[in-house]
């Protein structure tokens, strides 16, 4: 990877100018994949001294600076508190500590990677983001736009609920990139499903979401019915990893089980 000038700004200001200033201008983040997404740079624009990098707690929101590392996220308090540490779980899962120590929150979401154990956890936590131009947006949005606006991503909020919280993550290894993610979310306004490593980017299932949540009781059979439909609603595929198939299969006997622990501990 070349990069042609490194920068570090002083000002938000600063650095938003330089990075619209041309189409090959890029921040960092954690900087952990960045070889592997970008060929060339013509500037690097680091944030370390312009961003928060830490948890703030206020009665009612955790707001999570963008420069947050993975390793912040597993091991703070607040965040352990959130749907039985459902986010702290979620970093966790990703490869070693070494990694979780430098990659960061705001990385990983403007990154979009699809094999994001993160995103999915983050999704239904309903998570928002603080975007220096663009304001606030929710993750889901920001997730389904085709064309993402040049931004700084400033920091994440996320709403305290009395939540309970679900997210397992299947891959070959400990170290090894998910073939596929489920995180779950259970709260008194009703379910939220994601699915990720499809092995396309996480994605809420709304149809199941809606059919739960207006289920009078969850019975075995509304459970089936409800993992039945995230599967027709959501596309699964192959790669080098797994079949669209096995995917599949694992997915159904995760959101099974999910939604059993969460029903479980609510009750």
């Amino acid at each position: 990877m070349e990069v042609k000038q490194y920068l570090k700004p002083t000002s938000l200001e600063e650095a938003y100018q330089h990075l619209i200033k041309e189409a090959n201008n890029h921040l960092i983040g954690g900087g952990m994949w960045i070889k592997n997404t970008l060929k060339s740079v013509d500037t690097l624009i680091e944030l370390n001294d312009l961003v928060l990098g830490s948890v703030i707690e206020s009665p009612k929101i955790l707001t999570i600076g963008s420069m947050t590392t993975l390793r912040q996220l597993e091991i703070d308090p607040a965040i352990s508190c959130l749907g039985n540490g459902l986010l702290s779980k979620s970093a966790q899962s990703i490869m070693g500590v070494t990694l979780r120590n430098a990659a960061t929150i705001g990385g990983t979401i403007v990154g979009g990677y699809a094999f994001s154990d993160l995103i999915p956890a983050l999704l239904v936590l309903d998570a928002m983001l603080v975007f220096y131009k663009q304001g606030r947006i929710s993750l889901s949005d920001y997730l389904a736009m085709e064309v993402k606006p040049k931004d700084i991503l400033i920091s994440v909020e996320i709403k305290k609920h009395e939540c309970e919280g679900y997210f397992h993550k299947v891959a070959n290894t400990a170290l090894d990139f998910a073939i596929l993610n489920v995180a779950i979310l259970k709260c008194k306004s009703g379910f939220r499903i994601a699915v990720g490593s499809r092995p396309g980017i996480a994605t809420l299932s709304k149809k199941a979401m809606n059919y739960l949540s207006k289920a009078k009781e969850l019975s075995s059979e509304v459970i089936n019915q409800a993992v039945q439909m995230v599967i027709e609603e959501l596309p699964f595929g192959s790669n080098f990893r797994a079949s669209a198939e096995y995917r599949q299969e694992i997915a159904s006997v995760y959101l099974k089980r999910g939604l059993q622990e969460v029903m479980s501990h609510a009750s």
